[in-house]
């Protein structure tokens, strides 16, 4: 059968009629039938054209060109549209490659006899439209394929009321389906009632399933034992099949089933799926197997499969220093630090000794202070939770504080640094330490368990820091009132420690007693925080165990996901379990919505790489003589290849590291070789791109990490982000993590799956799409741009419907023109880091939802130019500012009366801002307009907003205002408001108010503004690297979030260290003056020379420059 090709070119139109040809680019390229034209040179000659491609585009177009001159035979079809946008050509390959050399471009072609040059896109049917959405230059058309194949067999085009069939004849489908309802195994009742439904009766996962499919009930769970073949006790994927039946009808609810009723259950080993709906195809080797075993009674090749990559484990002994029962225990070079930390708390329990000294240290004088002093006394006040734990514990002993900062280091010791940096760790840590001058602050093999971090913990952790802090203190009495061998006991065994602890009341702090209770015993339990997300673990998985409510009894049944080098681990938060208890995020839903409106066939994409894989394989079995030859097979000869370069010094150790990739696993290997690059600092994403490219050699079905467009993908589909100390090979397994999820999520919508190479080639194209290059209509490259620049757009419903013929240009709207792209938007507030990224995806989410926010924090942060940078990219130039004062009143803002300047002695109502803007926003309801309130606290608020109260809350009802006016704030007006922490003077925010905002910190040493001075001093002061220190030691001095320095001071670009200096004393200092007065020594330890000597460890002279 032919196959059936799309080729875009959006070079030559009209001229490939008159020529009888169908071209591509490349021009750099020669002839691709001359034996010297060999991949690697055509991967050099594509990267010398263009030095910023990277990898991944280098081996897509090189696998493009090979694909054009030597997969397209003589005989299949060619469907090429027109660059009006509107019409199509079909035609057939009639001749082999050529090259033309004497053409001015595209001189890459193959004959074609042309048969239709004019069809419109209008007149195809849904499935052809299907077929030809493909982005790609050339890509191979599935959907729809018979019909354009028929249409080349016909010179004349059907008339309206004749159809061609869009389909070649197909066996049935074939189904494997839960069943699952209500938490119980409904098997029985679907085979007696012939139906079967899902839990709320059929949804788009079962869209697809048509009359005479084959369907089976299946129940995937793991097994240790009682297998057909040695597995050496490891853990392995089983699927039990419960009954088999075929399809009768399809029902909106339910569907009918003739279940075979002389079935009897049978297990299937390895190849699995969580799922509750699986579509089997037949595409797939481990599919078509898995459908004969289930539909045609034929037996398990179990030798066939313990040959394949994914499987061959079962067949060799685990590992000695491998515990084959699945633990918790997170194996990342990241986390082991915590671990680390955890046990030296441990035994510093049991010791009775000091966490950061050693010395010893009267637990239960400490605690009983801690008590009397914190727990039974609250502090009601509004200050910060430093500020009163301060007051609280000032006439304790210094036991008490000492204990008080290391149950601190505790609690943020688990916490991922996406939710909590280091500096604002160790800032809080150590300022409770400096309480006392006997104390001692984090010893500095303490620090780096700080950077990584195991659960990103919900906001009541940290607002509710005091009941958490209380828990602990609660948790060391228990613990401490023991005797010393049943102390140990407690602390060692985990049956003794969940007793021991079980009487501590933990209700409303679950987060911290899970945290505890797994950096403590990470082989036992799980390393969330959430009480909710545990039950509904235990629910999604009841149908594997049998109905455990503990889901940390899950390690008994459910198999590793997670590997580095010979160390496994259970992961519930990650694929493939997260998607089984936990609904896939909106952004990753959106995602494969526009992916598959970009391409015909996500399982395709992927098929210009293999080339590349053959060459990659070719690495991964060279000798330390050809390692050299074949990583210009992959890369090419030119170009900035880091593993390249580095081969060609030391092949050797490059080969010898690769032939340990199956032992060690992706993840070890990469941060091995990470480490044989040597300390030359080197770009971690360049790096990764090179090396998993390599590693497609393993045809272990992974993806390429693409340099360039990484951070847009993070962002597009919910970044999950890492530690800040995470490894490389650390962020490859997150990269693997991120690439299952959309897989999980293509699946959901096609019930097909999908490797993961080609859903990393369909994720970096949707970052390079240029939508104005594509024949889309003006709606679809509309809502492209809109969700691609960070906002949640689904593809349009019409995105099929053809462009008018007398739509001349047919491009689209430039309404969104004056909004910065998010890439623009995080250069803008200088955000790099993860933490950062995460702290503006949370901000832009919130305040989508919520309409109105306040950034609240102390002076100098920042506040007012990030609420008009974010008002900006998210409304370009409809937005507006006010400020606030103490005279600001209803009438300036809202309404009020006013002298009639055409009327002396008359007054009139004139509207404020307020409803000015309101206006403005409603006028244009499809684009948001963003009101920026400068010092909104330092207005009377109740009587500046009035009627304002109401309609926050209540956006859809209008109200009658002062003067008689009916008036509703439009749901496209989002107002951003900034709050300034430091000012005492100011009236707190009534708690009405609050409820009606969402509030946001923005304080010195926390995302996002822990990103700024560092990036802005490499750029502009790298000699003054050390005022990020400097601020972070002074603000730790300082002792009260309300009062720390901002970056703002030092954001110059003509730094040096005498303008530093000034600004310190003549702008920072008077305002501590005042807020330390008659604290000379306070004072003395802000001094800038005294703070530049402790983190320079230098004298320092107070003239230089």
């Amino acid at each position: 059968m032919s196959a059936v090709w799309l080729v875009r070119n959006d070079t030559l139109d009209a001229e490939l009629e008159s020529l009888g040809v169908v071209t591509i680019g490349w021009d750099m390229v020669p002839n691709l039938g001359g034996e010297a034209t060999t991949p690697g040179v055509v991967k050099d000659l594509i990267r010398r054209s263009d030095a910023e491609q990277t990898p991944m585009s280098v081996a897509m177009a090189a696998g493009t060109l090979d694909r054009f001159a030597h997969r397209l035979v003589t005989g299949d079809v060619v469907v090429a549209p027109r660059q009006d946008g509107v019409h199509l050509r079909v035609g057939k390959i009639s001749g082999n490659y050529f090259f033309a050399a004497d053409a001015q471009t595209h001189r890459h072609r193959r004959p074609v006899t042309w048969v239709h040059t004019n069809i419109r896109r209008s007149d195809l049917p849904d499935e052809a439209l299907r077929g030809i959405r493909s982005i790609s230059t050339l890509s191979q058309i599935n959907h729809g394929a018979e019909f354009f194949r028929r249409l080349a067999d016909r010179t004349e085009l059907p008339a309206s009321s004749e159809s061609i069939s869009t389909e070649s004849p197909s066996s049935p489908g074939s189904w494997l389906v839960g069943s699952r309802i209500d938490n119980h195994d409904s098997t029985d009742e679907f085979v007696r009632d012939g139906i079967w439904r899902l839990q709320d009766g059929l949804d788009q996962r079962a869209s697809d399933i048509r009359l005479s499919d084959r369907i089976a009930i299946k129940s995937t769970y793991v097994r240790y034992s009682d297998v057909p073949f040695d597995n050496h006790g490891q853990p392995v994927s089983v699927m039990t099949i419960k009954a088999r039946g075929v399809v009768k009808s399809v029902h909106t609810d339910h569907i009918d089933v003739d279940w075979d009723a002389d079935f009897t259950r049978r297990d299937w080993f390895f190849y699995t799926y969580q799922g509750a709906v699986w579509r089997l195809r037949d595409d797939n080797d481990y599919a078509v197997a898995l459908q004969s075993f289930v539909f045609d009674d034929a037996t398990q090749d179990i030798g066939w499969f313990l040959t394949q990559p994914s499987w061959v484990k079962y067949t060799q002994p685990p590992l000695k220093s491998r515990d084959i029962r699945t633990s918790f225990r997170m194996p990342y070079p990241s986390t082991q630090p915590i671990y680390d930390a955890a046990e030296r708390w441990r035994q510093a329990l049991i010791d009775g000794t000091s966490l950061f000294s050693g010395r010893p240290l009267d637990y239960p004088a400490a605690v009983r202070e801690l008590i009397d002093n914190f727990v039974d006394s609250p502090d009601a006040g509004t200050d910060s939770f430093f500020q009163k734990l301060e007051r609280q514990l000032a006439n304790t002993n210094d036991d008490a504080i000492q204990l008080a900062a290391e149950l601190l280091y505790v609690y943020f010791l688990p916490v991922s640094t996406s939710a909590v940096g280091v500096n604002t760790k160790q800032s809080a840590v150590n300022g409770v330490a400096a309480w006392r001058d006997t104390l001692t602050g984090i010893p500095s093999d303490l620090v780096p368990p700080l950077r990584a971090g195991l659960a990103r913990v919900g906001t009541a952790y940290q607002t509710q820091r005091w009941r958490m802090f209380a828990y602990l203190i609660r948790t060391v009495e228990t613990l401490t009132s023991l005797p010393e061998d049943a102390r140990a006991t407690a602390l060692r065994d985990w049956q003794q420690f969940e007793q021991t602890i079980s009487a501590i009341d933990d209700r409303g702090v679950w987060a911290i007693r899970y945290l505890l209770e797994h950096i403590l015993f990470p082989e036992y339990a799980i390393g969330g925080a959430s009480r909710d997300d545990r039950q509904r673990i235990a629910s999604a998985f009841a149908d594997v165990t049998g109905g455990v409510e503990d889901a940390n009894d899950l390690r008994n049944w459910l198999e590793p996901n997670i590997r580095y080098g010979d160390s496994y681990a259970l992961n519930v938060y990650l694929p493939p379990y997260r998607h089984v208890w936990r609904p896939l995020s909106e952004e990753k839903t959106l995602w494969a919505a526009w992916a598959l409106r970009s391409v015909d066939d996500v399982k395709t994409t992927a098929d210009e790489l293999a080339d590349t894989i053959a060459a990659a394989a070719r690495v991964l079995g060279a000798s330390k003589t050809e390692i050299v030859n074949a990583l210009e097979g992959v890369f090419g000869q030119a170009g900035d290849s880091l593993l390249l370069d580095h081969a060609r010094h030391d092949p050797h150790g490059l080969t010898e590291l690769l032939s340990h990739t199956a032992e060690w696993g992706e993840a070890l290997l990469i941060d091995r070789i990470a480490t044989w690059l040597g300390d030359e600092p080197f770009s971690t994403d360049q790096y990764l791109e090179e090396i998993s490219t390599v590693l497609l050699g393993t045809k272990n079905d992974l993806p390429i990490r693409a340099a360039a467009t990484i951070s847009t993908q993070e962002r597009l589909t919910r970044r999950d982000p890492v530690a800040e100390s995470a490894t490389p090979g650390e962020l490859y397994t997150a990269y693997l993590s991120r690439i299952d999820s959309l897989r999980t999520a293509i699946a959901e919508q096609t019930n097909t799956e999908v490797s993961r190479l080609a859903i990393s080639v369909v994720a970096d194209s949707l970052v390079r799409l240029d939508s104005s290059q594509t024949d889309w209509s003006p709606a679809m490259r509309t809502a492209f741009d809109a969700w691609r620049s960070g906002k949640k757009v689904a593809p349009p419903d019409d995105f099929d419907i053809a462009i008018s013929a007398d739509d001349p240009g047919h491009q689209a709207p430039s309404s969104d023109a004056d909004r910065p792209s998010r890439e623009e938007l995080e250069a803008t507030l200088s955000i790099h880091s993860d933490a950062g990224m995460v702290w503006l995806d949370d901000t832009l989410e919130m305040l989508d939802e919520q309409r109105q926010m306040i950034l609240e924090g102390p002076p100098g942060t920042g506040k007012t130019f990030i609420a008009r940078a974010i008002a900006r990219y998210l409304a370009g130039n409809n937005t507006a500012l006010v400020q606030f004062h103490p005279g600001t009143a209803y009438e300036d803002f809202v309404q009020g009366l006013r002298p009639n300047p055409e009327s002396p002695g008359q007054f009139v109502v004139m509207d404020g801002p307020l409803v000015r803007f309101a206006g403005e926003a409603a006028a244009q309801p499809e684009r948001p307009h963003v009101l920026v309130i400068d010092e909104i606290n330092r207005a009377n608020l109740p009587a500046v907003f009035g009627e304002l109260y109401f309609l926050l809350e209540y956006r859809d009802e209008p109200v009658t205002m002062t003067y008689g006016q009916r008036f509703q704030l439009p749901p496209n007006l989002l107002i951003i408001g900034t709050m300034n922490t430091a000012d005492r003077s100011i009236t707190a925010i009534d708690a009405a108010l609050r409820r009606r905002f969402v509030f946001r910190d923005v304080r010195p040493g926390e995302a996002p503004l822990d990103d700024i001075l560092p990036h802005w001093l490499d750029r502009h002061a790298p000699t003054l690297t050390w005022l990020n220190d400097f601020l972070l030691l002074a603000n730790q001095r300082i002792r009260d979030r309300d009062q720390a320095i901002g970056p703002s001071h030092f954001l110059r670009k003509d730094l040096t260290e005498k303008r530093a200096r000034r600004a310190w004393n003549h702008t920072v200092l008077p305002t501590l003056t005042e807020y330390f007065y008659g604290q000379q020594h306070r004072l003395a330890e802000l001094d800038f020379d005294a703070l530049k000597s402790a983190v320079t460890h230098s004298d320092t002279d107070a003239e230089s420059d």
